[in-house]
């Protein structure tokens, strides 16, 4: 019988104890007309201004809330719509960690070793347009989006050292020398045009040699 007695006690103890804790979350969270809604950030500063208006949960909101103690601040809008406009966080935290890195991209240089041979005159079955005329568009097409970016020079094989002398055989310079020095694409994009327009098909293909 006293066993039961205590066992009672320490219920109604422990359902008081329950009952309590659940009204003071109830009153953190839901707020009444009177609160002024203050609530602690993660650094322990309060967000003062965080209002929590409405008892029957209709239309509640946190506005304006300012959090100035910490890196962070942890602002609630509990109860009605939920929204936490306006929330500020002026710790210096949102570039925490960060780093910026600004790229930049390296210099490209190209140079483009063109096989002028007799065989560039001819136009492949279904096409409208010789190889020679062809590879003028499509150089021409490229040199309009990258001549700004990319460094071009050309050399020609066959070609004999002289602009506008066709070759009569496997001629290539006997120099280091090419046709057009390597340069700025806008400076060299209009001479490489205008060198391919001088210098038609003509000859035959020394490649190994224009390689070397």
């Amino acid at each position: 019988m006293k066993q039961m007695m205590k066992n009672r006690r320490k219920w109604a103890a422990a359902s008081s104890l329950g009952l309590l804790s659940v009204a003071c979350a109830t009153a953190v969270a839901c707020g009444d007309g009177a609160s002024d809604g203050s609530l602690l950030d993660s650094g322990g500063a309060s967000n003062a201004g965080a209002n929590h208006t409405g008892a029957n949960g209709t239309g509640a909101s946190s506005t304006g809330a300012n959090s100035t103690g910490g890196k962070s601040g942890l602002n609630l809008g509990l109860g009605g719509d939920g929204t936490g406009a306006g929330a500020e966080s002026s710790g210096g935290g949102a570039d925490c960690g960060s780093t910026k890195v600004a790229a930049e991209p390296p210099i490209v240089n190209v140079l483009l070793v063109v096989d002028k041979s007799l065989s560039m005159d001819d136009t492949p079955a279904g096409f409208a347009t010789t190889k020679w005329q062809a590879l003028q568009t499509a150089l021409a097409a490229t040199f309009a989006q990258t001549k700004s970016k990319i460094s071009f020079g050309l050399d020609l094989y066959p070609y004999s050292g002289t602009s506008g002398e066709k070759p009569a055989t496997c001629e290539v310079p006997t120099s280091d020398s090419i046709v057009v020095p390597v340069e700025a694409g806008t400076e060299s994009a209009p001479l490489i045009l205008a060198e391919l327009e001088a210098n038609p098909p003509s000859g035959a293909t020394p490649t190994a040699a224009a390689l070397t």
